[in-house]
């Protein structure tokens, strides 16, 4: 039997393909972002861009992006404009990879894009990708020409030495054609999708010459959130992939604030952010369970991932994640998940539902415990400034918090000529007995009211019992804000860990 020799089938797709991907999943907010990730990688190197809408007159519509990247010669140009492209992009740095999200996204806004781009020691170049002539034509040819000296003269403003405009027309699938409410919701989007850029990497972005600010979805500076996790980072490892995170929860505020802030199921969860970029936004994905009785409305997580981790959520060149592709999150990653931040869930519910049940705490208790921090404020051998105290410094000083920085922020009782305070909060039954703070001016004891040593034993004692512990608390965190060690993080590790071996001891000295 003789071998034929296999043949060659021409695989391009039919034009009309580029209709099909106009339907990719985009909104126009993350297709705009998927446009600036190329200003903002690493070998383009933007640090301005600008974006400008005008919905003026139907005819002339259009979004504008411009940036000082590197610009593009004629072969990176004609590589850009491929579907699939050969990035080269180092998918652990860098926003792109799948070389799709150019022609994806803005076809999905308008039916023509113009890309009039410059790099060092090359002409200007502009390309037209206009899909009415390409379906006309059924070719998936692109001209792409050297600028004219009047082009060049037009452009010459906006890139002054490289870089790219991208010019997105005929635009057909604006979901929004008020200016105004456009462009708000743009700057909000585009300020949390890239925060860390905005803060960390001095990027400036504008809309319609407008600087757009960096929002935190966590909300980590409001007096009314705490952090959970340690401080800088928690971490976790999967697939040889140090996966790092941090937890806080929203403590419970009146409606109005909970509507402005969302705190509810829909932005409750998990927050991806892929290399530094967020690409997810309140999810569940089957890690949190925060669906249901509305226990975690306050909790919110933001987890550091690479685009080597696509695959664990099934990420399509869109790059966004989303709850309803939970299914296709790798199982192995979402047990991962769940080990690492199972004891954090358990605290945020355990806050929300002490939140809810304040007032089953024991009148005369409360009044001991008052009674005891008055006695102990009271103490004239205590050489500790008290609030009240007339202060001849003209700078303030800088407050300091004794470990866990961060990690709460709730302010204690209002009381004159104090050097101490208390409260009560849900930490978990596997939390801290009891948590020390410096906070504006203050020693300020956080006791644990889901430890055992408070259910099982200082909850019901005598107001004498009570005092005596108060002021072992208050002794230790004295005692903490005075030592010294090699360091502040070196002392904070340390007593971190000491705390946190210290109740477990406790705790299995209580119940068995």
């Amino acid at each position: 039997m003789t071998n034929k020799k296999s043949q060659l089938i021409d695989a391009t797709p039919n034009v009309g393909f580029l209709s099909t991907i106009r339907n990719s999943g985009y909104d126009n907010y993350t297709a705009i972002s998927d446009i600036v990730d190329n200003s903002l990688d690493t070998e383009v190197n933007s640090k301005n861009v600008s974006i400008t809408v005008k919905f003026s007159q139907k005819q002339n519509d259009s979004i504008t992006i411009v940036d000082d990247g590197c610009g593009m010669d004629y072969e990176t140009i004609a590589e850009a404009i491929r579907l699939g492209a050969n990035t080269g992009k180092n998918r652990r740095t860098d926003l792109g990879s799948y070389g799709t999200g150019l022609k994806s996204a803005a076809l999905s806004m308008g039916r023509k894009f113009t890309i009039i781009t410059k790099a060092e020691n090359s002409p200007m170049i502009i390309l037209e990708h206009d899909l009415d002539e390409m379906l006309e034509n059924n070719s998936y040819g692109v001209p792409v020409k050297e600028a004219t000296i009047e082009e060049i003269e037009l452009y010459s403003q906006q890139l002054k030495n490289t870089g790219t405009i991208i010019i997105i027309e005929k635009l057909d699938g604006i979901s929004n054609s008020n200016v105004t409410i456009f462009k708000d919701t743009l700057s909000k989007h585009l300020g949390k999708t890239f925060k860390v850029f905005i803060e960390e990497k001095n990027i400036k972005i504008l809309i319609n010459d407008e600087l757009v600010k960096p929002i935190d979805p966590m909300m980590r500076n409001e007096s009314f959130v705490r952090k959970l996790s340690s401080n800088p980072y928690d971490f976790y490892t999967y697939a040889n992939k140090e996966i790092k995170f941090n937890v806080f929860y929203i403590n419970k505020v009146d409606y109005k604030k909970a509507r402005e802030i969302g705190r509810n199921q829909t932005y409750a969860g998990l927050y991806i952010y892929r290399n530094n970029r967020l690409v997810g936004e309140g999810l569940d994905l089957g890690i949190v369970g925060k669906i249901g009785d509305g226990y975690l409305n306050g909790l919110r997580i933001e987890i550091f991932v690479d685009g080597e981790c696509d695959n664990f959520f099934s990420s399509t060149f869109t790059k966004m994640v989303h709850d309803n592709k939970k299914n296709g999150i790798n199982q192995s990653f979402k047990d991962a998940s769940i080990q690492a931040l199972s004891s954090y869930i358990g605290t945020a519910r355990s806050l929300e539902k002490s939140e809810e049940r304040q007032e089953e705490i024991e009148p005369q208790t409360i009044a001991a415990l008052d009674d005891a921090f008055k006695n102990i404020n009271n103490n004239k051998l205590i050489e500790v400034k008290k609030v009240g105290q007339n202060d001849k410094q003209e700078e303030p000083t800088e407050k300091k918090e004794i470990k866990n920085p961060g990690r709460n922020k709730f302010s204690p009782r209002k009381r004159e000529d104090t050097f101490s305070d208390y409260r009560l909060n849900s930490l978990g039954e596997f939390g801290n007995i009891f948590r020390p703070f410096f906070e504006k001016g203050k020693y300020v004891i956080e006791i644990n009211r889901d430890h055992p040593f408070w259910t099982a034993y200082l909850s019901s004692q005598t107001p004498q019992t009570i005092s005596v512990v108060c002021k072992l608390f208050v002794s230790m965190s004295l005692a903490l804000g005075t030592s010294q060690y090699y360091s502040d993080s070196e002392k904070e590790g340390f007593f971190n860990e000491y705390f946190a071996e210290w109740s477990s001891q406790a705790r299995k000295l209580i119940l068995y």
